[in-house]
């Protein structure tokens, strides 16, 4: 089944500078956070499920009930 237009695929760029940006963006979250920040377009990219790609303007971080960080990824919060 193809995937639908909304959907995006995120990407790091630079897997060590996406570590340091977000070690930062972790300080004082607690197990179970999920929030977003602000990154330069850079640092990922993202497309939609049809190939098309997008400039990322924001990551989402999930932070696990351990403390770690679950997962994170890119995004166009646009959708452009």
């Amino acid at each position: 089944m193809p995937a639908t237009a909304p959907h995006q695929i995120g990407a790091w760029n630079d897997d060590q500078a996406v570590a340091e940006l977000i070690a930062e963006a972790v300080r004082g979250k607690k197990a179970g956070d999920i929030f977003d920040i602000d990154i330069p377009s850079r640092m990922g990219r993202s497309f939609r499920g049809d190939g098309t790609a997008l400039t990322v303007d924001k990551a989402r971080i999930v932070i696990d009930n351990d403390g770690s960080v679950e997962t994170s990824f890119p995004y166009s919060s646009t959708g452009r």
